[in-house]
């Protein structure tokens, strides 16, 4: 059993940002893809830096692969990756053995003041440490929410390693590899920001049918953690969205008549839609409209449906449903 029913999580999106241009888009992620979506979240994976600066604010956690090559817009990314931590929203860190931690170092430094550096080959598998254990060995899992339904975890990979022990009442080793260092770290959210998870493996040496059920597992523990849903509970906050909330835009659509027990007029957008749809179009509106007109369209997920919504017409197409409806949508709200 792992944390979190399957499909339990469909209010809550996730964006995939893959920096290691060696690894294909749809492979470095793919087993997360995989055990994210089968969880109910909504995942968008991209690789470029233009897209997640559109994109980041539009999603309630991110998952960064780092690469060997520093971005060539550090500095805003770090900028807008802070405000999105600031909002109590979490990051997933991915690194791996020298040079494949840049973008991990860019953002640890800056988050929770860490560091990685060097390389080591995982060998063997991580144990479920024992009960009562109050420091996890070499070779062995803590019992936590990251390691639900665990008993253990193949090393496969080329790894990274911190430079120094994790400090502060805040962070937590999960793992250590068979030569002790720390190989998944979490830091805890707070009031004032969100969590953060680091894995010094980028995780997809995995082969056999064991290790791809553990992984997965892993992984999808891992998106539902990094939500911090106990803690916002705790602080009495929304469980979506920012920490502190902002003005917000409600994407509608309309219908002509009454159907499937809903009402003629207008009606919104579920909010992973919603958040979707405006990112797209703030991307839409400050692009080149006359000569970009692939912008004018993004494509959302809806239960079983699939539907084209067009910027510039202002209307919604079903792609799934054979009659391939067309629907008229507004954007109503405080940041029109």
């Amino acid at each position: 059993m792992d944390l979190g029913k399957n499909n339990a999580f469909s209010s809550f999106s996730i964006l995939l940002m893959n920096f290691n241009h060696e690894a294909p888009l749809d492979s470095i992620f793919a087993l997360a893809h995989e055990a994210l979506t089968l969880k109910g979240f909504s995942v968008v994976e991209i690789n470029t830096e233009d897209e997640l600066l559109d994109y980041v604010h539009h999603f309630d956690e991110i998952w960064i692969a780092s690469s060997d090559q520093p971005p060539k817009n550090a500095e805003k990314i770090v900028q807008e990756l802070h405000k999105f931590h600031a909002a109590g929203k979490g990051i997933g860190i991915w690194a791996g053995g020298d040079p494949y931690f840049q973008h991990a170092n860019m953002l640890l430094k800056d988050l929770v003041n860490a560091e990685v550096a060097d390389s080591y080959a995982g060998a063997g598998s991580l144990k479920l440490a024992g009960l009562g254990d109050q420091a996890i060995q070499a070779g062995t899992m803590a019992r936590s929410l990251i390691t639900t339904g665990l008993t253990e975890l193949p090393e496969s990979g080329i790894y990274c390693r911190l430079t120094a022990n994790p400090v502060g009442a805040h962070a937590h080793v999960i793992a250590r590899s068979n030569l002790g260092h720390p190989t998944i770290v979490t830091w805890e959210g707070s009031s004032n920001s969100g969590r953060v998870l680091l894995s010094t493996s980028l995780l997809f040496a995995l082969k056999d049918d064991d290790e791809l059920v553990s992984g997965k597992r892993l992984l999808s523990n891992v998106g539902v953690w990094l939500l911090g849903l106990e803690d916002r509970m705790k602080l009495g906050l929304s469980l979506v969205g920012d920490i502190q909330a902002k003005p917000s835009v409600q994407w509608e659509y309309f219908l002509e008549r009454n159907l499937d027990g809903k009402q003629a007029g207008w009606h919104p957008y579920e909010d992973q839609g919603n958040r979707i749809v405006e990112a797209a179009y703030q991307k839409y509106v400050g692009s080149d409209q006359a000569d970009n007109n692939i912008r004018a369209f993004i494509t959302v997920h809806s239960g079983s449906f699939a539907y084209e919504v067009d910027f510039k017409k202002m209307v919604q197409r079903n792609l799934a449903h054979h009659n391939h409806t067309v629907r008229k949508v507004r954007r109503v709200g405080d940041m029109l």
